[in-house]
């Protein structure tokens, strides 16, 4: 078989069974980057086939994410409980090829029912790319693109 046989039904053998990349994994400790007003703020990611959890510091305690990634819709944990503040929360977190999306809706006590949408991706330099979306309570709606970089470990 000539060389060019056999290179043709590799290409039509990838393109039938829909050659599939590896899902990234995103662990790590991240520095954020863009925009520029939050540079250098810093959130640790664990991630696992099942489960990413985000942590970054906030006032008080930091804050803790959690997703299952299966794509079936899960209840958040109640945030905020005995402030004032409650809000009850529901999330889908799924894959598309490398992409993972989470989609999220919470209501507020205030009666603010928001949805958010963020898509995490590595770009071609290995940096953390969120891209997010969420109306506002004034009737807006928001989109912005977070972007992190791997962080570095000082040792002293």
């Amino acid at each position: 078989m000539s060389r060019i046989a056999v290179t043709g039904l590799v290409f039509v053998a990838l393109v039938l069974t829909g050659h599939a990349q590896a899902k990234p994994n995103f662990a790590g400790s991240w520095e954020q980057v863009a925009p520029a007003d939050n540079a250098g703020s810093r959130m640790l990611i664990t991630h696992d086939a099942t489960t990413l959890m985000e942590q970054h510091a906030a006032e008080g305690d930091d804050h803790v994410l959690k997703f299952i990634l299966d794509g079936a819709e899960h209840a958040d944990e109640p945030l905020a409980v005995g402030s004032g503040h409650e809000m009850i929360g529901r999330y889908k977190a799924a894959w598309t090829g490398t992409t993972l999306t989470i989609d999220q809706v919470t209501d507020y006590q205030s009666g603010f029912h928001r949805e958010a949408r963020q898509v995490w991706s590595l770009d071609a330099q290995g940096q953390l790319r969120i891209d997010l979306a969420s109306n506002l309570p004034d009737g807006t709606n928001m989109k912005l693109t977070l972007v992190f970089k791997k962080a570095t470990i000082s040792r002293s």
